[in-house]
């Protein structure tokens, strides 16, 4: 769009700047257009299509397709991408090919794994691989015992929610944006208002404070049903809520502090739609019918979204308005830790406050709600005394990735509790009359709404933290509400050098029925006997993912010594293993489906133990580096033992990969 200046980065640029690797996906070449292609004489849709259009169709979205097969009775992923993961896949999936997905009740089955339901609304495997937007056509799916059936026309329609399912979706409000649900409700009765970006812009320019509720322009607002179709439409790119410090009891921001600070970020973040649109659509949190990027986005700000009262003029709330303000509050914990929300944090505060953001007890709820957002990549920003608008150099996309602010690890109930007396105590030795909540009654009301926060976390089933970059405090403090989590099935934790301290503390404290467990980066190998024995309790673990940590052959030794005995899937990538580890492995071939092993010294006695466990193996699908002179013999030696083995081809993979070391002196080798 040609209001938009800054230049619009392409997925891959934005997956580069946010450490992650974007999958290769042609559509993307004709952003915001329909494509169709066809596998095998199937139809792959990148648009969403009405489920009784097509007999096949279970359910599509923008760059995913589940088809059934011609009976209903079960279905095979045509499009299977890559999610938060490393590398690139093929367009019909890991596999190369489609594979055929079961419904237990609980889980999609596909190639040895299983994808649990998570709170964002994706199915995922625990090591990045997802298959989007599922959930969001649960109510046209019925259940068929241990298959999904596509609704007839006319037929009727059952919802999937059961009350054991892996996500109660149906009734979870952080999540949803549909019709019925509070924040939603809220936004359409009219009881909290969104704030034009523009007219912010406009305040800052004009250098005219911005108003209370009651005397906003109407222009200023988004019409209450504009706002839910742009909310519905746009998901977090749209809806901003912000959370900052109250600079005088009534007037809010007298001197414009805040108001020059959110009119730069909001000229920054609109800049970078087109780009964050493109991301978020791929990530499933944008509609992929939206035309474009939006023109604007709305803005929560308190004191302009919700009545106001000001004792120095006289204006108080009218009953009505009464009865907004309390149904605009009472979604105030959601307002900041929906998915489908984005929260700029402004933390800075003239330094003659004496109450900073972090000893005031509204911003702090709104800092620990935020940091328990499902799906939380680009959608916390925070803004520290470091930001000086008029010093600001950043722009656009390169501004917006600046102020990422990394997830930290959720608090429990009494945990929120005992920092809040923590604070106050700290308020006090620098003055006895500063308190945490200029209202003392609303700490009742915080701890209230807190408590309903962790009621509905402590029911995750899922708890996933990708690239957090965490070190072993975190681990530890994380580790101390693991217990909790008493329907947890699912555990990703990737990319934080947690340490063995650090990873030796989440193993232990997992909950015994936890089914997939990554732990990725983690450098944990000093831990290996206290994480194998905190294992070999996992009796229900399927999956298991502890890549890229040291483990050597000895600690590999270990691991599959205290290997759960219901492991189906085993990822090992470049943990430092050679060919006494690879020989330890082959002997869980009889119980595992898939194995990962690729960036590992493995050569031909490695191959040797390999090719010997195959006759009779339960394994399906085996990717590995071979590391020897001879790669092409032991490679064709490998294959030939697969396939007479009974075994699946394109399941096979195997790479030609030299250690950085091993390459260099290749290269420097004379002749």
């Amino acid at each position: 769009s040609s209001r938009f200046s800054s230049t619009c980065f392409s997925p891959a640029d934005l997956d580069r700047l946010m450490g992650q690797s974007c999958c290769s996906n042609n559509a993307l070449e004709q952003e915001w257009k329909t494509s169709t292609e066809s596998v095998n004489n199937v139809p792959v849709l990148h648009k969403p299509v009405a489920l009784d259009a097509l007999d096949t169709a279970t359910c599509y979205d923008g760059d995913y397709a589940v088809v059934s097969t011609s009976d209903g009775s079960v279905v095979d992923v045509m499009h299977l991408r890559l999610g938060d993961g490393v590398g690139s896949w093929s367009a019909l999936g890991p596999f190369g090919h489609a594979d055929k997905l079961i419904w237990d009740g609980k889980r999609l089955q596909t190639g040895g794994t299983s994808f649990v339901l998570q709170e964002d609304g994706d199915f995922c495997n625990g090591s990045g691989y997802v298959i989007r937007d599922v959930a969001k056509h649960w109510s046209l799916m019925q259940k068929d015992a241990g298959s999904f059936k596509t609704p007839q026309s006319g037929e009727a329609r059952k919802s999937l929610a059961a009350p054991d399912a892996a996500l109660p979706l149906a009734t979870n409000a952080y999540l949803r944006t549909t019709q019925n649900s509070p924040l939603y409700e809220a936004l359409a009765s009219g009881s909290l208002r969104l704030v034009r970006g523009t007219f912010v812009q406009d305040c800052w320019k004009q250098r005219k404070p911005w108003p209370m509720r009651q005397d906003m322009p109407e222009s200023g607002f988004w019409p209450a049903e504009e706002a839910c179709a742009m909310w519905q439409m746009y998901g977090p790119i749209f809806f901003l809520a912000l959370s900052y410090a109250w600079l005088h009891p009534t007037m809010n921001d007298p001197e414009m502090w805040h108001l020059e600070r959110l009119a730069c970020i909001l000229t920054e973040y609109r800049s970078s739609l087109p780009s964050m649109s493109i991301w978020l659509r791929q990530k499933g949190a944008v509609d992929p019918r939206a035309p474009g990027p939006p023109e604007d986005i709305g803005v929560f700000i308190d004191y302009c979204s919700l009545p106001q009262e000001d004792t120095d003029r006289g204006i108080m709330r009218s009953q009505e308005e009464h009865q907004q303000f309390v149904s605009g509050l009472g979604v105030a914990d959601i307002i900041y830790g929906h998915a489908n929300t984005t929260v700029l944090r402004i933390t800075s505060v003239p330094t003659s406050e004496q109450r900073k953001y972090h000893f005031r007890g509204w911003p702090i709820f709104e800092q620990h709600v935020s940091n328990a957002k499902p799906g939380y990549s680009l959608k916390v920003f925070e803004f520290d005394d470091a930001f000086i608008p008029k010093n600001n150099t950043l722009h656009g996309l390169g501004f917006i990735m600046e102020s990422m602010k990394g997830q930290s690890p959720q608090r429990s109930q009494q945990q929120f509790c005992a920092e809040l007396s923590s604070r106050c105590r700290l308020l006090k030795e620098v003055s006895a009359n500063l308190q945490l909540f200029s209202n003392p009654q609303d700490e009742h009301f915080v701890v209230q709404k807190y408590a309903e926060v962790w009621s509905q976390l402590a029911r995750s089933s899922a708890l996933t933290y990708r690239r957090v970059g965490w070190g072993t405090a975190e681990a530890l403090q994380l580790a101390i509400v693991l217990p909790k989590f008493t329907q947890l099935k699912t555990f990703v934790l990737t990319n934080s050098a947690i340490g063995s301290e650090g990873m030796k503390a989440i193993v232990i404290n997992l909950p015994r029925q936890i089914e997939e467990l990554t732990i990725s980066g983690a450098r944990g190998e000093k831990a290996v006997d206290d994480v194998g024995l905190a294992l070999s309790e996992l009796t229900n673990l399927r999956y298991l993912d502890l890549s890229h940590s040291d483990w050597g052959d000895v600690g590999v030794q270990v691991l599959v010594s205290q290997m759960p005995k219901n492991v189906r899937v085993l990822e090992l990538v470049r943990s430092g293993f050679r060919d006494r580890g690879a020989s330890n492995l082959a002997g869980l071939f009889h119980q595992l489906h898939v194995l990962h092993v690729v960036f590992n010294h493995v050569s031909g006695s490695g191959t040797d133990s390999f090719i010997a466990a195959l006759p009779g193996s339960t394994i399906e699908q085996l990717q590995l580096c071979l590391l020897t002179e001879s790669f092409e013999a032991e490679k064709d030696r490998l294959i030939d033992a697969w396939v007479r083995a009974g075994k699946s081809r394109e399941r096979l993979a195997i790479v030609d990969w030299k250690p950085p070391e091993v390459a260099s002196r290749s290269v420097s080798q004379p002749g």
